[in-house]
């Protein structure tokens, strides 16, 4: 995966939050994920797969603290269900899954989002394909943005 690549989902995880909260999310460093630290996963996780011109998957994985601030601004709820923050965490990933497939034209397909709730123990994508981590901070809240993809040959 090429920086210029990478920089697509970092600039689709700044432009959501600006959108969704009004501010800009801290970005930290990126950094290629090591499939035994799981420092990177927290509370909810919205996990999309990726076909046709690229395969891979991307996962988005927050505290949340994060989720019940979207919820709240962006559908009007103050005292959410986990069901909203579950449905959010997948409304996420697959908000900045489809806006990067914008840059990366028709043949890039993503997938019906799966979600996750709880931290997981153990999340990793395919071990041919390198993942990198992308910290987050929103509100002084925690997430992370994982992507691995490949271009198909």
């Amino acid at each position: 995966m090429e920086a210029k690549e990478l920089d697509v989902f970092i600039q689709g995880v700044i432009a959501y939050f600006k959108e969704v909260l009004g501010e800009d999310p801290e970005i930290g460093t990126p950094y290629l994920q090591n499939t035994q630290d799981k420092s990177h996963l927290y509370d909810y996780t919205g996990i999309i797969g990726l076909s046709g011109s690229y395969r891979g998957a991307i996962y988005i994985t927050c505290e949340q603290g994060i989720l019940l601030d979207i919820v709240e601004r962006f559908l009007g709820i103050k005292n959410p269900e986990a069901q909203h923050l579950r449905d959010m965490a997948g409304e996420l990933a697959n908000t900045i899954a489809g806006n990067v497939s914008r840059v990366f034209g028709n043949a890039f397909h993503i997938s019906v989002p799966i979600i996750m709730n709880g931290t997981p123990n153990y999340l990793a994508l395919p071990i041919e394909i390198p993942a990198y981590v992308i910290p987050i901070s929103v509100r002084g809240k925690k997430a992370a943005l994982v992507v691995g993809m490949r271009k198909n040959e």
